[in-house]
């Protein structure tokens, strides 16, 4: 589940280099709320992460509280 508002939709990898450099490396930002999520549940999906066919991709807005089921 991803949610509206998140930090990692407020600037790229690119932009976070110069002072991530020594630190993680990679935050794994975005810009498509609902690609991210897609994207992420195909991940889990194809690379054999989670078995089954239960696996769903959810978006939560932290300002209406409402949640929308994406995949």
């Amino acid at each position: 589940m991803k949610h509206t508002d998140c930090g990692m939709t407020t600037f790229t990898n690119e932009d976070l280099a110069e002072e991530a450099r020594k630190a993680v490396g990679d935050f794994l930002t975005f810009r498509d709320l609902t690609k991210a999520v897609e994207d992420d549940v195909a991940f889990l999906k194809e690379g054999g992460v989670v078995k089954g066919e239960g696996v769903s991709g959810w978006i939560y807005d932290v300002k209406s509280g409402k949640v929308e089921r994406v995949v």
